[in-house]
């Protein structure tokens, strides 16, 4: 547990490190493929890579939208699958601690806990199948630039995903300032 908030806060800390995961908006895929290995990923633009600029973080899957003209857009860090209760505590615990160690870089965050109005999975021990079954949304959003700017970041988000009834895992999203260009060029190029 010390060890997690220990290399979340030297991550997200440390003045060495030029960005999330040691990456800086727009880097070019040829900078980032020399450094790290990155497989294609499903959609054109996307690469995965199970390692990044700094390692020993809590993440340990990372994909990433890089484009030609605008280099790196946006990351998305996974955590290891980990299984867990039906109400999701495990999930829960280890979701707190890290958006904890967002707050610290990024500000305070605006949490989201809903849950579709029609879904039957509201008990609380069907918590996770909820998640699962794309009935409930748990995050944490940072959009304030004031915290954000530094690192040219537009929106940070941390959410809970499931794979199934009993594991799950957590998923940081960051979107540079780049990301609507990037967006707006691939559609450009897929017509």
């Amino acid at each position: 547990m010390k060890r997690i908030i220990f290399l979340l806060m030297l991550a997200l800390c440390s003045p060495v490190i030029a960005g999330p995961f040691g990456f800086q908006m727009g880097m070019s895929i040829d900078y980032i493929s020399r450094n790290i290995k990155l497989k294609p990923g499903n959609s054109a633009g996307w690469y995965r890579s199970d390692s990044t600029l700094v390692e020993g973080l809590v993440f340990h899957e990372y994909e990433m939208l890089i484009t030609k003209k605008y280099g790196l857009c946006m990351i998305m860090a996974a955590t290891k699958n980990k299984r867990t209760s039906p109400n999701g505590n495990e999930l829960k615990k280890e979701f707190h601690e890290i958006m904890g160690e967002f707050n610290k870089k990024y500000g305070p965050s605006k949490i989201y806990d809903n849950i579709k109005e029609e879904s039957a999975l509201r008990a609380p021990d069907k918590w996770v199948m909820a998640v699962y079954n794309l009935d409930r949304n748990f995050e944490a959003i940072w959009v304030d630039r004031a915290y954000l700017s530094d690192d040219y970041l537009v929106r940070v988000d941390l959410s809970v995903v499931a794979v199934s009834n009993s594991v799950g895992a957590i998923v940081a999203t960051y979107k540079y300032e780049n990301y609507e260009e990037c967006l707006r060029s691939m559609k450009e190029a897929s017509f």
